[in-house]
């Protein structure tokens, strides 16, 4: 089904929103991809859906907003010494600039892989939860 993509002027000016996430069909995702293209100070990224290989995903944030500059941001305001992450997509390649460690799932982006510091399981095997117990001795 076809859903309306309303300018983001419509927009109320007064709205303190961080980021818009949204599920929906390739081409209605597409479209609102290309539509933030013009918009400056806006970035948008979109994939497939894991849950859904009919649907796509899309992120819109402010570009100073990115995963890297919200890690950095508490790094610095928690002093933190270390932070680990995990992610699989392009969205996450800021993230894992600003992590100290950078763990992708092997069913991550290429560009992603290549990017971590190590890959781990697949998402469908609790890559991560697998990680965690491991690595902190869990169980």
């Amino acid at each position: 089904r076809d859903l309306p993509v309303l300018p983001l002027s419509k927009l109320p000016a007064d709205a303190d929103i961080a980021n818009v996430s949204a599920l929906g069909p390739e081409r209605g995702i597409r479209a609102v991809v290309d539509a933030v293209a013009d918009e400056p100070g806006l970035v948008a990224y979109m994939g497939t859906a894991i849950e859904d290989r009919d649907l796509c995903w899309v992120d819109i944030h402010h570009h100073a907003g990115t995963k890297g500059d919200a890690v950095s941001c508490l790094k610095q305001e928690l002093g933190l010494e270390r932070v680990i992450c995990f992610g699989d997509s392009d969205n996450d390649l800021s993230m894992f600039a600003a992590a100290d460690e950078a763990y992708a799932p092997s069913n991550a982006k290429p560009e992603v892989l290549a990017a971590a510091s190590a890959v781990i399981g697949h998402h469908d095997e609790d890559g991560i939860a697998r990680f965690l117990r491991e690595r902190f001795a869990l169980g």
